[in-house]
């Protein structure tokens, strides 16, 4: 994802930033933006899930990318570990909970329901971890993120 602009002399590198993601979720989405403003232009910012974010930063040179991989982040009183991710990393896998799940409702019927996107708008269920049940909650990973647009909300 990274990209080298000759007329613009900037570089873009996704981060993938770790930290506690569970709560006020519009203000800190804010809060990290301005913050990662300080090395470059920040946009693309996304959740994967409770503990994990990325975002897209454009910056002068390597110096700058050097630099967020050095320093100590903290947004709101919390700390956080901030990585760059390689340029053939993928993102995040993404995954949503769907509450309210009976005993009539197995993890295949979940699997099938998210995986037809023309039924739900999701996407490919990943492999690994797919679909999981647990009481009256199932869980649902998706490989693109964008498998989980349209669902009001990604741990």
């Amino acid at each position: 994802m990274a990209s080298l602009s000759a007329a613009q002399g900037k570089l873009s590198k996704q981060l993938k930033i770790l930290g506690d993601f569970s709560k006020n979720r519009k203000q800190l989405q804010k809060e990290l933006l301005l913050y990662f403003e300080e090395y470059g232009k920040a946009s693309n910012f996304e959740f994967a899930d409770l503990r994990t974010a990325t975002l897209t930063v454009d910056v002068k040179d390597e110096n700058v990318i050097e630099a967020i991989q050095q320093d100590q982040h903290k947004v709101s009183g919390m700390k956080l570990s901030v990585e760059v991710m390689d340029d053939d990393e993928e993102a995040p896998l993404v995954t949503i909970v769907v509450d309210g799940i009976t005993s009539k409702i197995d993890e295949d019927t979940l699997e099938m329901y998210f995986s037809n996107t023309k039924r739900s708008g999701g996407g490919e269920i990943e492999k690994k971890e797919g679909v999981q049940i647990d009481g009256t909650k199932g869980y649902v990973t998706f490989c693109d993120p964008k498998g989980q647009n349209g669902f009001a909300e990604t741990i």
